[in-house]
């Protein structure tokens, strides 16, 4: 998993391909929150389209919660859209929109298999 910052358009943009476990997320989102070059309130995209294995579990999901409630820049009022295959794991959108609920330190997360959507909702089309 890899993250990039796009200064002109002001968002963050993930991509996850292959395997994606608990320790690949972690380390990209810590990544992530120790870059001096994101700022509060930046939408992110998250493009996991190119998963072919998905070992993130509800463990995980807590301690990117910790991760995130950590971190030196906080996210503000921020929104994030995940990509995923008409045909992909829509549970992991699912429960990704369901903590964020519980979890006041995560964006609030929409799930799209349409990019161009995903990109308007997050105002960076």
């Amino acid at each position: 998993m890899s993250y990039r910052i796009d200064l002109k358009r002001g968002a963050v943009f993930l991509t996850a391909t292959g395997r994606l476990t608990n320790d690949d997320l972690i380390t990209c989102v810590a990544g992530l929150n120790a870059d001096p070059d994101l700022m509060p309130g930046m939408p992110t995209l998250t493009d996991a389209t190119g998963v072919t294995e998905m070992e993130v579990d509800l463990k995980g999901f807590r301690a990117l919660t910790e991760v995130m409630d950590n971190s030196q820049t906080p996210r503000g009022e921020s929104r994030a859209a995940l990509l995923v295959t008409k045909h992909g794991d829509a549970m992991l959108g699912k429960l990704l929109m369901a903590i964020s609920k519980a979890e006041s330190s995560l964006p609030r997360y929409r799930v799209f298999d349409d990019r161009a959507a995903a990109e308007s909702w997050l105002g960076i089309s």
